[in-house]
């Protein structure tokens, strides 16, 4: 089966005893368990948000990724990665502390080397992708919906964050918003992030 390299992800959880717990976790670097391992992560968290049993079942490599089921209706599904790697860039360690990056913004990886995140790439990455996708021309499947799943293992890239229990959405997620209500998102009839460990975001249409 085809390797796909991946990241860790997790998150660290605050007890009231004022102990602190790192949970992290790694997908596979089986291509196609990878696939569906993202699969069931989405299908258990839309459905405890919709309240209903939602299961699914893995395609053939030649179709979609996915079959989404729901409570009397079926979806395909095409998942498709935003990886780290795509708008990290490594950095001379020496160049760095001496403030000669050229970058603002930082991330420290699990072999604990030092690569400077390019903040316009990141926050245009989810746009790109739905562009890059609506250009392949998928068939539709008859009769049933297509959905687009973009996914990542970094945190960094979720589109929305919360501030005080208030719903922040991110530039990343307006300008994603933005190309689909000027350019049309076909064939895909609805398009969801889902950043791994987080609830997934509805991308298109919008709510």
């Amino acid at each position: 089966m085809p390797r796909k390299p991946t990241t860790t992800y997790g998150h660290i959880a605050f007890s009231k005893s004022g102990k602190v717990r790192k949970h992290t976790y790694r997908l596979s670097d089986d291509k196609r368990k990878q696939e569906e391992e993202v699969a069931n992560q989405f299908c258990k968290s839309l459905g405890s948000r919709r309240e209903e049993n939602i299961k699914y079942r893995m395609l053939d490599e030649r179709d979609h990724d996915f079959l989404l089921l729901g409570n009397n209706y079926n979806v395909f599904v095409q998942i498709t990665e935003i990886a780290q790697r795509e708008y990290l860039t490594p950095l001379d360690h020496h160049a760095y502390l001496l403030g000669q990056s050229g970058f603002t913004e930082f991330y420290v990886g699990e072999d604990g080397k030092m690569s400077g995140v390019d903040s316009h790439k990141r926050d245009s990455m989810i746009r790109q992708r739905i562009a890059d996708k609506c250009a392949k021309n998928y068939a539709k499947p008859t009769g049933n919906e297509l959905w687009l799943l973009i996914f990542s293992s970094d945190s960094m890239l979720s589109p929305v964050v919360y501030q005080t229990k208030t719903r922040i959405e991110l530039p990343s997620l307006l300008a994603a918003r933005s190309f689909c209500a000027l350019k049309g998102c076909e064939p895909f009839d609805q398009i969801w992030f889902m950043a791994l460990g987080l609830p997934p975001n509805k991308i298109w249409p919008h709510e």
